[in-house]
């Protein structure tokens, strides 16, 4: 029998394995690294469009708050005109108010009563008058009571004189809507 030495084949068959190994690893590497590089490529793609998305937003809510501040203006100078159209109105109703008072509560006095003095207070009304039955002066109450001008007509007491019956009536002050 020839004997042949196989070790070497062997040798060579392991070498073979060991460099096909290493090519098989640095292919895998490569490869890795190719894969890690398109993942950071798209990932930074995506980062620099989230970027610029938040830096327009910013700028947005930089030109809204302004505009924000623009309306705040507004709308405090829109109320005050309003507080000073009510401050002209309220005078308005105080210069023509009391002429009203007064015309409505000649127009209700009847032709048997006479108001001897008139007082007003913060919108309260305080009457002294006499009259020449309880019954002319409890038309008058009526009447009183039915305008648009005066409500919560009180009478405090009736008094018998001489001249007449005497009467204290109070009132409060109401302007018509």
């Amino acid at each position: 029998m020839i004997r042949i030495n196989l070790l070497p084949v062997r040798a060579a068959q392991k070498k073979e394995k060991l460099i096909s190994q290493i090519v098989i690893l640095v292919g895998s590497i490569v490869l890795v690294g190719l894969a890690c590089s398109a993942v950071q490529g798209l990932l930074g793609g995506k980062i620099s469009d989230a970027e610029q998305k938040i830096s327009t937003t910013k700028n947005e809510i930089r030109r809204l708050d302004k505009k924000i501040g623009e309306v705040d203006k507004i709308k405090q100078l829109t109320a005050d005109l309003d507080s000073k159209k009510k401050v002209l109105e309220d005078l308005d109703a105080g210069r023509t108010g009391p002429v009203k008072w007064l015309d409505e509560l000649s127009s209700v006095i009847p032709d048997k009563v006479w108001i001897n003095s008139l007082q007003v207070a913060n919108g309260k009304v305080s009457l002294n008058g006499t009259g020449t039955t309880e019954e002319v002066i409890a038309v008058f109450m009526r009447d009183l009571e039915a305008s648009p001008y005066y409500v919560g007509v009180d009478l405090g007491a009736v008094k018998r004189g001489k001249q007449g019956n005497s009467f204290d009536l109070t009132c409060r002050l109401e302007s018509p809507k």
